[in-house]
């Protein structure tokens, strides 16, 4: 078992290298981001390490990106570095599972049909983020709260402030499909009666969310978000059969979809928070391949490879990420 593990992980370092190589050197085209990210690692590299937190990126990636440039290697290596990182910790994380092998293929591959395109060449900065809170909650057992859980979810916060919104889900427990219907309801809510006021103060403080205050609106139901509603329901009929994470990633689901529609005009913050809980589907989907039974196991894998699809039809040909 212990070759066949270390023989896995040996492959999980090659799959992480390989891609974030391609994330770095942008092989699949060029992403809207990617010039910013490599001015910045630029700058890194030419100032003292202080001097970078003047820049308008979190202070944890910030600190992430003057280690790599201490390096002295090429930005798109920075770049690479930072993508492969965050691959390889999603493969740590399940360094306990049981029926290995299986959730190694489920999550290699829907992590690069749905996810590779649009983190690690797109938006770097959420990846780490989505990577961290993807290691703290799948270690997960039971509903129970752990000191290293809730400072790797911490860090994600410093690598982009999106993911403040972990915490509380982190903390919630979803007792029963009622409790997280209500919750995404009330959460819809607060959003709704809260959001401009907090844009209209944020910005002053934290200057990044300045750049989501996009006058375009949002898609009202993306396809691709429609067949992710429909699985959430899937979920809610078959509570019984979920465990804990299982039922923790239904509430992440639950208030995604609450911060979408609460968000409509401003779409790249709508888009912001619906990507980064996203990660509570690619968790219920490595989750129930290991540990479900069979209809909902079999259910799941059918939504990944539809999921997966209509991503990949997205992000290519419908409305490219990539130039």
């Amino acid at each position: 078992m212990k070759t066949s593990r270390l023989r896995a992980f040996s492959c999980a370092l090659l799959i992480a290298v390989a891609l974030g190589y391609v994330s770095g050197h942008q092989l699949l085209g060029t992403s809207r981001d990617y010039e910013n990210y490599i001015i910045f690692f630029d700058w890194s590299k030419s100032i003292p390490a202080n001097e970078a937190f003047s820049y308008r990126f979190e202070p944890g990636f910030i600190l992430l990106a003057a280690g790599f440039a201490t390096l002295q290697i090429s930005s798109a290596a920075i770049y690479g570095c930072i993508a492969s990182i965050t691959i390889f910790l999603k493969y740590i994380a399940l360094q306990s599972t049981r029926n290995f092998w299986p959730v190694f293929a489920a999550l290699t591959l829907y992590y690069a049909a749905r996810y590779f395109t649009l983190f690690e060449m797109t938006v770097l900065r959420a990846t780490v983020a989505l990577s961290l809170a993807f290691l703290a909650f799948y270690a997960r057992t039971a509903h129970e709260y752990r000191t290293k859980d809730l400072l790797l979810l911490l860090a994600a916060v410093s690598m982009h402030y999106s993911a403040i919104v972990f915490i509380p889900i982190y903390l919630i427990r979803p007792v029963n499909r009622a409790t997280v219907i209500a919750l995404g309801a009330t959460s819809f809510v607060i959003i709704l009666a809260t959001k401009n006021i907090a844009l209209a103060i944020l910005p002053d403080y934290v200057p990044v969310f300045g750049t989501y205050q996009e006058l375009t609106k949002a898609t009202l139901l993306p396809i691709p978000f429609a067949v992710d509603i429909a699985f959430f329901c899937f979920i809610l009929f078959n509570w019984r059969r979920n465990d804990a994470l299982m039922k923790t990633c239904a509430l992440g689901m639950a208030i995604g979809i609450a911060f979408h529609f609460s968000l409509l005009e401003y779409s790249l913050l709508a888009s912001r928070f619906r990507e980064i809980l996203s990660v509570f589907y690619l968790l219920y989907v490595v989750r129930a391949v290991g540990y479900a039974r069979n209809e909902v196991k079999y259910a799941t894998i059918a939504y990944a490879a539809v999921s997966a699809t209509l991503h990949l039809y997205a992000g290519y040909v419908h409305d490219p990420l990539l130039t």
